[in-house]
């Protein structure tokens, strides 16, 4: 049996309508160095290196998308967040967010800057009633422009520029469960200019190739238990949402190791996004990523 997924009343209807009221009007109505980051800074604003913008491209909101494609967008978003586990916040919050970016990105051609991004969110937390998570805020704060752009088959890339020479950075400072050679990820990184492709998985290749991810893994990788043991089941699951594969360019995680590297920048190859992974009553874990450094490489799932 499927997961009974919170499916629409007339209030929720009304909170839907109100989600794409919020998204169009937001977006539619506005005109391996050292890094510098360690050992010293702390996740402070005021530690920041100021960035000089350079003049790009921008684009002006061209929309691409139906009325009708648009509300099943927004009721797709809405169902994500009602349904969304405690439990599995990390996890939810970043499918969450691929979906969001997957969404705004079939729209066309638009560039969100950090004034739209701040009343998107704004939107969003009068529409589910409570205020976003601050680390979430924390990471929106420091972004600049998201310039998307849609590509040929569904496909979209987001291309991020921070307001600050470091990026977008994330403090992690989670330490190892010392059976392994991680002793602490200590963050996360995304340079400007760095960039993200999204593509739905739809087609009995994709499947297997994500089958084939979660389930040929080794000592190095974390991918939790049950990944592998329910992925089958969920391909045969009606979800709100589609499953969701993403390409990075120009993002790492720095770990410090008790290898004689000491800290390691793994660079983000490409990953997967699977919303409300559910069989029957079991809440699965749906973000996982292959991480490579040089000959190093090793496959991640997150959850809290």
């Amino acid at each position: 049996m499927g997961p009974d997924f919170c499916y629409f009343n007339p209030v929720m209807k009304t909170k839907c309508f109100l989600a794409l009221f919020i998204i169009t009007t937001v977006i539619f109505g506005c005109g391996d160095k050292k890094s510098k980051l360690d050992p010293a800074w702390d996740g402070v604003n005021k530690e920041y290196s100021p960035y000089k913008e350079k003049k790009e491209k921008v684009y002006d909101p061209q929309i691409r998308v139906s009325d009708e494609m648009l509300r099943e967008m927004a009721e797709h978003l809405f169902i994500l967040q009602e349904n969304s586990s405690e439990e599995l916040k990390v996890s939810e919050g970043l499918t969450f967010g691929a979906t969001l970016l997957h969404y705004v990105g079939q729209m066309g051609n638009i560039t969100l800057t950090s004034d739209q991004i701040t009343k998107l969110v704004e939107g969003f937390e009068k529409l589910i009633e409570k205020p976003i998570d601050d680390k979430i805020k924390f990471v929106l704060n420091q972004v600049r422009t998201l310039t998307f752009r849609k590509l040929p088959g569904g496909r979209c890339k987001v291309k991020i520029q921070g307001k600050y020479k470091e990026g977008i950075v994330y403090i992690i400072n989670q330490h190892g469960n010392g059976s392994s050679a991680v002793k602490k990820i200590k963050y996360f990184q995304a340079n400007n200019g760095s960039e993200v492709e999204l593509d739905i998985v739809d087609t009995l290749k994709e499947r297997q190739e994500l089958y084939k991810f979660v389930t040929d893994t080794g000592k190095r990788d974390s991918i939790h238990k049950d990944i592998p043991k329910h992925i089958e089941d969920y391909f045969h699951i009606e979800s709100p949402s589609p499953i969701i594969k993403m390409k990075f360019d120009g993002m790492i995680v720095r770990v410090l190791t008790n290898t004689m590297w000491k800290n390691i920048d793994f660079r983000f190859k490409y990953g997967w996004s699977i919303p409300l992974f559910r069989v029957g009553e079991k809440k699965i874990p749906g973000i996982m990523f292959y991480l490579k450094k040089n000959l190093a490489k090793t496959k991640i799932s997150l959850d809290q």
